[in-house]
């Protein structure tokens, strides 16, 4: 339906109001408490404002409800209202993120079309034979053994005894006492490769004024050797942040907010600071630490959950759109 009719509710409302109360106190002669001539002007203004703000608050109400009708179309038509979920199914979504996601549902438009793509980075933009985690690259490089890699990892994965900043600063500290440098990134990475068709799909993405970024619990070393141009193309990214020291040696790190369920977190943050609905977005990842965004995406019946390529057998299961190919490409057959 046409906003044109919400102007003209909102200020007619109030003099058909005064209009109204007028009739009827001349009709049935009401008596009322008599006030200085100088208070008249005052009283009716109030009146009028009364009237206004509740006809504004009923309006926007109104709209609310029917920006969740079917007759508006959205990336998943038939996606409940958050507060409608039975507890069983919002079970790993907390208070504040059922919340923030119902007051994204303010920015649903009716064209239907997404808005916003989050990328993965290890796995899904970069590849390698045998590649997956660019931590893990670094770790074989430096010829750490696997036992104590593994170990860090479920302390924090498996056994959750200490936590991701932790996790990153442990890792890091092996990699400083093995003196690390930033120039040892081109052999760690030579060997690793852009996923085919980058470029080309990210031009068509920008074309259509889409916003993308990368959450990814990956290095941004990896990042900065693969694509070096890539503060021109992405519009923000969350990762990893390695530090060095003047003379090039590894001397620390700054740990992103945003890994394995935070990566959700980082989802709604990044959708409220550019108004965008949860229903208009896509997700293109991989690896564990993004079964948890698929899982909520699925649960909710809002965005895209686009898997690529399919390499867990659980993500396949929580997501509807698999990509097994080495082609970037094929995303878009699912975004326009």
């Amino acid at each position: 339906m046409p906003n044109d009719w919400k102007p003209f509710v909102k200020f007619g409302m109030p003099g058909l109001a005064l209009g109204v109360f007028f009739f009827l106190y001349n009709k049935f002669d009401w008596n009322f408490p008599e006030v200085p001539s100088i208070w008249v002007g005052p009283i009716i203004l109030v009146f009028l404002i009364l009237v206004y703000l509740t006809t504004n608050k009923i309006i926007t109400i109104y709209s609310r409800g029917a920006n969740d009708d079917s007759k508006i179309p959205t990336l998943n038509p038939s996606a409940p209202d958050i507060k409608d979920l039975p507890p069983s199914r919002a079970l790993n979504i907390s208070e504040l993120q059922l919340e923030r996601i119902q007051n994204l549902t303010k920015y649903r438009t009716r064209n239907d079309r997404c808005k916003m793509i989050i990328f993965d980075l290890d796995g899904t933009l970069i590849k390698g034979e045998g590649f997956r985690y660019s931590w893990k690259n670094i770790w074989q490089f430096l010829k750490i053994p696997d036992g104590l890699r593994i170990k860090y990892y479920n302390e924090y994965v498996e056994i959750g005894s200490i936590t991701y900043q932790e996790w990153c600063e442990k890792c890091v500290k092996e990699f400083m006492n093995r003196r690390l440098k930033i120039e040892d990134f081109k052999k760690i990475t030579s060997d690793v490769y852009l996923t085919k068709n980058f470029y080309n799909t990210i031009n068509t993405i920008k074309e259509n004024n889409i916003k993308i970024a990368i959450i990814s619990g990956g290095v941004d070393t990896f990042l900065q050797e693969l694509i070096p141009d890539y503060k021109n193309i992405f519009d923000e990214v969350f990762i990893n942040k390695l530090l060095f020291n003047s003379n090039g040696y590894l001397s620390g790190v700054i740990p992103t907010e945003y890994d394995f369920q935070g990566k959700f977190d980082g989802i709604l943050f990044l959708s409220e600071c550019w108004k965008i609905c949860l229903s208009q977005v896509a997700f293109v990842a991989e690896g564990r630490n993004d079964e948890f965004v698929f899982q909520r995406l699925n649960e909710l019946n809002m965005g895209i959950g686009i898997a690529y390529p399919v390499i867990e057998s659980s993500i396949e299961h929580s997501t509807k759109h698999h990509i097994r190919n080495d082609n970037l490409q094929e995303i878009l057959k699912f975004i326009f």
